[in-house]
């Protein structure tokens, strides 16, 4: 578990809890299961980028319109821009 949803388990342990608590409760847990599934799909979309990048690296590669040099210097421009 991630701390938060620790933090609200007590909440079931109260003495005649109600169900307005309870339910705001349930609500944190809910906004804590979505979080999840949210950076599950965050993972996948990024894999997908990262495939989708090399794909295209090696098309410019193969391509054939730019030598090896033009492609790692355009490289180390960008990440030059990148840590500015």
């Amino acid at each position: 578990m991630d701390g938060i949803s620790e933090s609200v388990l007590w909440v079931t342990l109260l003495p005649e809890v109600g169900e307005p608590i309870l339910n705001e409760q349930r609500a944190v847990l809910a906004l804590l299961e979505q979080e999840q599934e949210l950076m599950k799909l965050a993972r996948l979309r990024r894999e997908d980028a990262q495939r989708a990048a090399q794909k295209l690296a090696e098309k410019i590669k193969e391509g054939g319109n730019w030598t090896d040099d033009e492609i790692e210097q355009a490289k180390k421009l960008a990440w030059a821009k990148v840590a500015a």
